[in-house]
């Protein structure tokens, strides 16, 4: 009867170690996608060139996932209710996009709970993406919002990495990295404008598919 009580407190002390050392990932590239890429854009000033972008986007029946804060939702409602009218989703990446490392888990939730009901309340739209600001995280971070029952989604691919650089060069580094199931991140700017437009050119021509966003939740 010893001997079955230990085996038990083992098993118990396993099960609780691997829930705790599960450590959750974001998702940085999709597996098991044959010739599919997903576009996300990172929305951080008042820029007409969004409404360029939504019309690019709409040219090559693209469908995106928007990354915005909280008090640019708060000033813009005009426009996030743009990007929802042509088929793309609306992200959060902190509501005033300061760093998240050193935040307790309240205040995570807090945030993510404030964006949600600004989503609900200004467009019935539950959002179901998280980028935390610069792209920084930790496993708080992440379960937090994996709890929550988003998806935290980062990026493998900056086209517009290096300003400036020549639209040759951009596709050249473009072509070395790409795989399929690639996460693309572009600024919503009209820096990115001529480098999106090319981009998904390119991207046409080597025969890849365009993901829908829904395929990166889970």
């Amino acid at each position: 009867m010893g001997l079955s009580i230990i085996a038990a407190l083992l098993t118990i002390n396993l099960v609780s170690f691997r829930q705790y050392s599960e450590v959750p990932e974001p998702v940085y590239v999709l597996e098991n996608r044959e010739k599919a890429v997903y576009l996300t854009f990172n929305v951080l000033w008042p820029d007409e060139s969004l409404y360029e972008i939504a019309e690019i986007l709409d040219i090559y029946e693209v469908s995106a996932v928007f990354f915005l804060t909280g008090e640019w939702l708060e000033k813009h409602p005009e426009e996030g209710a743009l990007l929802l009218h042509e088929g793309h989703e609306l992200g959060f990446q902190g509501f005033s996009r300061q760093s998240m490392l050193l935040q307790e888990e309240n205040s995570i939730r807090e945030q993510l709970e404030q964006f949600k009901h600004l989503c609900l309340d200004t467009f019935n739209y539950h959002p179901l993406f998280f980028r935390p600001p610069y792209g920084e995280y930790n496993a708080r971070i992440v379960r937090t919002a994996k709890d929550m029952g988003y998806t935290t989604l980062l990026w493998n691919m900056n086209p517009c990495l290096i300003p400036g650089q020549e639209i040759e060069q951009v596709l050249l580094r473009l072509e070395e990295r790409l795989q399929e199931g690639a996460v693309l991140l572009f600024p919503a700017s009209s820096s990115s404008i001529e480098v999106l437009t090319e981009t998904l050119d390119f991207l046409t021509w080597k025969g890849y598919d365009f993901g829908s966003p829904e395929n990166l939740y889970r």
